[in-house]
């Protein structure tokens, strides 16, 4: 899962190679792509969905630890990018 992803964000527009489809921050682009939030959002949720029958599917003396699956309250700051309009903290 973890190739996975890596190649999700690495190979924007280029899908066939894992890449997302739309290149949020295609060159000459001022802002992020049209339609890129929406399929970053869509992928992700997908993405954990898939994660959490994985860890599910897990026998139980193999499966994490509940509070290390907490989900965020907020936006972790290294994932703030001032690129995106994110002021920072």
């Amino acid at each position: 899962m973890i190739d996975e992803h890596i190649a999700w964000h690495s190979r924007p527009g280029n899908p066939s190679a894992g890449g997302r489809r739309i290149d949020p921050f295609p060159p000459f682009g001022r802002r992020p792509a049209l339609g890129s939030g929406e399929e970053f959002l869509l992928w992700h949720e997908g993405f954990v969905q898939r994660f959490l029958q994985w860890v599910n599917g897990l026998p139980a003396n193999q499966q994490p630890r509940a509070n290390t699956l907490s989900p965020w309250r907020a936006i972790p700051q290294m994932l703030k990018m001032s690129m995106l309009g994110c002021p920072p903290l």
